[in-house]
């Protein structure tokens, strides 16, 4: 390829990477928010954590890192949005052990872990400046 060094193109395959795996996390956390508030439907069982969590989750997945040229505004209200979505997930957890703890009995860490991680992910990947091209 005529003027690309074999570095820049190392740059470029590390950038679609790191792309690619932010689109990942951002379809994870999307996913698990939508779950967070139809599970409140499909049970009959409204809690303002699990409304702060998936909404929350919805909106730092969907409004951050977009190249715009309100970016600054976007990703502000999206990193406030991920701080309500942890919020939500700390009060939910709160919840389940004060109230729900008995022998036998845990809390869904299989869900609520990747959900928390892709979150401050998110928020991390927003703060430095990483958008979606």
């Amino acid at each position: 390829m005529a003027g690309f060094s074999k570095a820049s193109k190392g740059a470029t395959s590390l950038k679609d990477l790191a792309l690619a795996i932010n689109i990942l996390v951002r379809m994870g956390v999307a996913f698990i928010g939508f779950i967070y508030l139809f599970s409140q439907l499909f049970f009959g069982d409204f809690q303002w954590p699990s409304t702060a969590a998936g909404l929350g989750g919805m909106a730092v997945a969907a409004i951050t890192g977009w190249p715009h040229r309100l970016k600054s505004t976007l990703n502000r209200i999206g990193i406030v949005a991920g701080v309500i979505a942890l919020l939500g997930v700390g009060a939910g957890v709160y919840n389940y052990y004060a109230y729900y703890n008995i022998p036998g009995n845990y809390h869904a860490w299989f869900i609520t872990l990747p959900y928390t991680a892709g979150v401050i992910f998110l928020m991390i990947a927003t703060a430095r400046g990483q958008t979606l091209r």
